[in-house]
């Protein structure tokens, strides 16, 4: 509010951060099916790396205590998937 040279702050119970944001993501890569007929060769690998976008882009914005990301892929390249794990 505002008038002659006055300024007046009001923040009402509303405006007032009652808890603090968090992020939780599941990020699937489905490389291998049951079915010889389907197999995503870049399914587990797209979904590791998108899994590790949104953790940087979330922790820039939520805080590390407050991002969860967990990234679930078919078995395949177990070195690369191990790593990942590690990183989140």
């Amino acid at each position: 509010m505002e008038g002659r040279g006055v300024n007046i702050l009001y923040k009402s119970e509303e405006d007032t951060v009652k808890f603090l944001p968090s992020l939780y993501a599941v990020v699937l890569g489905v490389s291998d099916y049951s079915s010889t007929a389907i197999h995503l060769k870049y399914a587990q690998p797209d979904a590791i790396a998108i899994a590790a976008s949104i953790k940087l882009g979330a922790e820039n914005l939520f805080g590390k205590d407050r991002t969860f990301i967990y990234t679930l892929t078919s078995p395949g390249e177990i070195s690369l998937q191990r790593k990942t794990l590690k990183m989140f």
